[in-house]
């Protein structure tokens, strides 16, 4: 036909049909194998039941397919795209991954990736472990407003390996009972300094290892509290107002006044100013000598000048140097 052909009713088709110019169809109904090497604009529905093999898909509007897909090429998807299960066999690239769902993600048939309402299961890499990585920078959002909210709980052992570990919280609590501090450290040298600073750089302040001295060294004074007191092995060396009962010896050059004195051992004193009652087991004095009261009941000599204004009492035997008044 030249010109333009009508059909009001049926037409059957038993051969073939070659059409060159323009078709406009309102039904059409192919039982059979159709090829079509042009384009082809479908503006209403379009039903496929068979199979259909499309190089080249291009959908603008909504498409939705309720049996399965199998793409077997690439697919490249720009748009919002909601997926009740996607199931990976090779390498897939997702920019944006939205699941509102339960997801999982294969590879090689072996589950990695699953999430589960709001929560994300990561299973195996090689062995027992997991690699999750990210760009330098990897921020866990728990809240997901980037303002410090929330919580990130980790339930097994954590290990930072970084060089650096800064926390700017405000408040740390441990439950453990102890922290450890440079545990890698082998010998007393190499942990030399170690220990805790305080403060930053222009107001520090330490308890680190001085192994020079082979001890604790502290940069600042001790303030005890009171009733407190210092203690070595459990024992009492020194509170606010007494020495220990387990000092026995001493290296001081100058104890202020005292207003008592007992000795029972020798004694040997360069000066002796004596203004209250004195007991002493043995005395031995090489410089000046003052006492108001003094009694001694071992041997006692006096190399200086002594000077007693009061009573003295020797029970022991006596060699004495310049002896200036008192009673004997």
């Amino acid at each position: 036909m030249s010109g333009a052909s009508t059909f009001t009713g049926a037409a059957d088709f038993n051969g073939d049909i070659d059409v060159d110019g323009h078709t406009e169809l309102d039904d059409l109904n192919v039982s059979g194998v159709s090829t079509f090497t042009g384009a082809i604009d479908a503006n209403g529905s379009l039903d496929v039941d068979g199979h259909t093999e499309l190089d080249d898909v291009n959908v603008s509007g909504v498409s939705t397919f309720t049996g399965a897909i199998d793409a077997n090429g690439n697919l490249d998807v720009d748009g919002l795209t909601e997926l009740d299960e996607l199931n990976v066999s090779g390498i897939a690239t997702i920019n944006t991954l939205i699941a509102t769902q339960s997801a999982t993600l294969q590879h090689a048939g072996s589950t990695k990736f699953v999430t589960t309402g709001t929560g994300v299961s990561i299973s195996s890499g090689t062995g027992s472990t997991v690699i999750l990585a990210g760009p330098e920078n990897f921020i866990i959002d728990p809240a997901g407003v980037g303002d410090n909210t929330g919580r990130v709980t980790i339930q097994g052992d954590l290990f930072v390996m970084g060089s650096e570990t800064s926390i700017s919280s405000q408040t740390i609590e441990l439950a453990d009972h102890r922290v450890g501090i440079a545990t890698t450290v082998g010998t007393n040298l190499l942990l030399n300094g170690g220990g805790i600073g305080i403060g930053s750089a222009n107001i520090l302040k330490t308890i680190v290892w001085n192994n020079n001295s082979t001890s604790l060294k502290s940069s600042e004074n001790w303030d005890l509290a009171l009733g407190k007191t210092y203690k070595i092995n459990g024992v009492d060396v020194l509170s606010s107002t007494t020495l220990g009962s387990g000092v026995t010896n001493s290296s001081l050059t100058g104890v202020g006044t005292l207003t008592g004195l007992g000795v029972t051992g020798n004694t040997t004193l360069e000066n002796l100013n004596v203004t209250g009652i004195a007991t002493i087991g043995t005395l031995g004095v090489t410089g000046l000598a003052t006492a108001l009261n003094l009694s001694v009941s071992g041997l006692s000599t006096f190399t200086g000048i002594s000077t007693f204004s009061n009573n003295v009492f020797i029970a022991g035997t006596m060699t004495a140097g310049d002896i200036d008044g008192g009673t004997f």
